[in-house]
């Protein structure tokens, strides 16, 4: 029974370092790319994508919306409410070569600058809602993040952080 479990442990192990090193190497091919500027690329209509690739980007973009909650949703700015995280954007990048290297994405969601009015935060969520809309600007939040070609991976594009910007 002990050597089952080791077993099972070692290859957790594995499959982790695995993925661990193949999320690096994703990675350091975005930033080579990137930093050389010496790659194309080209935009991609996102309905071209299968249900599965569709749902690995939307699953990145999720993720990768959730960091606007420690850095720009501390600030004068909430999320609408009915709104759900959309794709405004989307292209492969290739480098020089011509390896396919990642999408990038220009990940967004409507929002209100809460900075532009007085809001009483002890409504309810129905009433906040009808107050934002009617008082305070609207527009989006948005940011870049890269994707590897198999959706496994993702991370924030740094050149592109999250900004609000009005309707």
């Amino acid at each position: 029974m002990k050597f089952l479990l080791m077993l099972l442990l070692t290859a957790f192990s594995l499959n982790s370092l695995a993925s661990s090193h193949a999320e690096d190497l994703f990675i350091k091919k975005v930033y080579a790319v990137t930093e050389a500027n010496n790659g194309r690329s080209e935009d991609v209509d996102p309905e071209t994508l299968t249900s599965r690739q569709i749902d690995g980007l939307m699953k990145a973009a999720n993720a990768e919306a959730d960091i606007w909650y420690d850095t720009i949703l501390e600030g004068d700015y909430m999320l609408n409410s009915e709104a759900e995280v959309e794709v405004a954007a989307l292209s492969k990048y290739y480098s020089a070569s011509g390896e396919f290297v990642a999408y990038r994405a220009i990940i967004q969601h409507a929002a209100y600058d809460v900075g532009s009015c007085d809001i009483d935060w002890e409504e309810d969520q129905d009433k906040m809602d009808q107050f934002l809309k009617g008082n305070c600007t609207p527009g989006y939040i948005s940011s870049g993040i890269f994707i590897s070609p198999d959706f496994k991976f993702h991370f924030r594009d740094e050149n592109a952080i999250e900004d609000f910007s009005e309707e």
